[in-house]
């Protein structure tokens, strides 16, 4: 759910500004009310729930033993991971945001941990990066891009889910800023494309979506 006039606009609108602490801005003064952060639909992302039904999304998790969720913010993806893979690490910038999912999910097996996508060193079977990159501005995310292998064992998968556009399509003043197939080029450089979905989500107008799974050789 999204409110008119969210609060969380005047936060979003200060990404270029502050594009890493806008976040922890923007969770704090939501103080608790998930209705005021405009990507948490108290559920797992449907992407990746329609996809964890598919033959290639239950091999995937049913073969890892441990999974990173990167850009966690109130813990619903982590929780869905952690139906299917042992062991899941997710990490935010926010620390208020770890904090409110902590709260949301306090008999968790899931480890949250406040972290900067930029400093975290680790590395698992199965990553999930979701609406985190879209929503760097265009001179962090080559940065941020080619950090995603870095978090993948040898074998290893990783999902991604964002806005799509074309390489050429002109970008808003504020983020969401989709990805483009260039913007991807540190991970085609890196890793093996399995499977790459350019669908259209909803209507009315929808939204145009990438789903990616990569596999680290």
């Amino acid at each position: 759910m999204q409110v008119e006039n969210n609060p969380a606009d005047k936060h979003i609108a200060r990404a270029k500004e502050k594009p890493l602490g806008w976040f922890e801005d923007l969770y704090r003064d939501a103080a608790r009310n998930a209705d005021l952060i405009p990507w948490a639909d108290d559920e797992a992302n449907p992407n990746l729930r329609s996809w964890a039904k598919t033959a290639s999304g239950q091999e995937v998790l049913g073969s890892a033993k441990t999974a990173l969720v990167v850009g966690c913010g109130l813990g619903d993806d982590a929780e869905f991971i952690s139906r299917f893979v042992p062991e899941v690490t997710a990490f935010d910038i926010s620390e208020t945001a770890i904090a409110w999912a902590k709260e949301r999910f306090a008999n968790t097996k899931v480890k949250y941990m406040t972290a900067n996508l930029f400093e975290l060193a680790t590395s698992c079977d199965f990553v999930f990066e979701s609406y985190t990159i879209q929503a760097l501005p265009l001179d962090m995310r080559s940065r941020a891009v080619a950090r995603l292998p870095e978090f993948m064992n040898p074998g290893g998968r990783l999902l991604l889910v964002a806005r799509g556009r074309e390489n050429e399509q002109p970008l808003a003043d504020h983020p969401p800023w989709p990805l483009s197939r260039a913007d991807l080029s540190p991970l085609d450089a890196v890793l093996q494309t399995e499977t790459f979905e350019d669908y259209v989500e909803g209507t009315d107008p929808g939204i145009r979506r990438f789903r990616i799974l990569y596999k680290k050789p």
